[in-house]
């Protein structure tokens, strides 16, 4: 902990800060993390190395310099904490879903305790950089640390939905993320629409954090991604109907109402969806355009396409 204070202390800017000094830190913590058994310091060792990654990767280090030489060493370091910290939120989840028997109280909670601070840790690393070959395992875990926030640890479901939080849109929007991205937007649909009022939820502002997320996976979306969504065996009339009203209801661009009835429309043939939900996302998207055609005369609509 005194290591990852030292750190956060210093700036680091080429001269400033001796590489050797950052290496022998990063190594030390890096070591506690991967092998020490004492609980706590695994606990300060993940607080450790995700604040020495994120003092490294947002400071401004001159390309000269012997800090910038370490590019190669602190990824390779980057990789394998994200892979550790994927691991222990993973725990985390076979807790949840009684994977994991036997275990005492103490055990459990310590368990639930590195899980917490590796969401947390992983939040302010994905600031500042993301190494999408490791992270996107990270982040599917993530999914379903918030997905399953009626059984897992509140700190867990919370610091999870705070890492999806500051996962930049242009990440969503990488190759390795499409799936992900999908699966994003199934989550947010599957948690929106099972949420009922007065319901205990693992903090105030649960709802209103998954609804942020969801209405930024949309915002970056296109007909591939809603199709996609659409074909997945999980998503049901509820969901679609639950959708509708979302976005009937919500300020969100008209468009997605138009991406909706044509995505629905190419999956009439593959999913048994309700006829009756096509026609309403149609009506409602050129009752929209229509609407929205009086303060603009020169746009169109066509009707055709849909």
């Amino acid at each position: 902990m005194a290591a990852g204070n030292i750190v956060q202390a210093v700036t680091i800017k080429g001269s400033d800060y001796e590489a050797k000094n950052l290496m022998d830190l990063c190594n030390a913590s890096f070591g506690c993390l991967k092998y020490d058994k004492n609980e706590k310091i695994v606990s300060s060792a993940i607080r450790t190395i995700a604040k020495i990654l994120y003092c490294y990767y947002s400071a401004d280090i001159p390309p000269n310099s012997k800090l910038a030489s370490l590019r190669e060493k602190m990824f390779k370091i980057l990789e394998c904490v994200i892979t550790l910290f994927s691991d222990k939120i993973k725990v985390a989840i076979d807790l949840c879903q009684g994977h994991l028997v036997g275990l005492s109280w103490k055990s459990r909670s310590t368990l639930n305790k590195h899980a917490w601070g590796s969401c947390y840790s992983l939040s302010h690393i994905f600031k500042v950089v993301l190494a999408e070959k490791v992270s996107v395992l990270a982040v599917d875990r993530i999914l379903q640390c918030v997905r399953s926030y009626r059984a897992i640890n509140i700190k867990v479901c919370v610091s999870a939905t705070m890492v999806l939080q500051t996962l930049p849109e242009h990440f969503w929007s990488t190759s390795s993320f499409i799936d992900i991205k999908c699966k994003g937007l199934l989550t947010c649909v599957c948690i929106l629409s099972d949420i009922r009022p007065y319901q205990k939820l693992p903090n105030i502002s649960f709802k209103d954090d998954v609804k942020v997320l969801f209405m930024k996976l949309l915002r970056i979306s296109n007909l591939s991604d809603i199709k996609m969504l659409l074909l997945k065996d999980e998503f049901n009339n509820k969901h679609l109907q639950w959708c509708y009203l979302f976005l009937s209801q919500t300020d969100v661009n008209r468009s997605l109402l138009r991406i909706f009835a044509l995505s629905l429309h190419e999956c009439m043939l593959e999913r048994d969806f309700d006829v009756s939900l096509l026609q309403m996302f149609k009506s409602r998207s050129i009752q929209k355009e229509r609407n929205a055609s009086k303060f603009c005369p020169n746009s169109e609509i066509v009707d055709d396409e849909l």
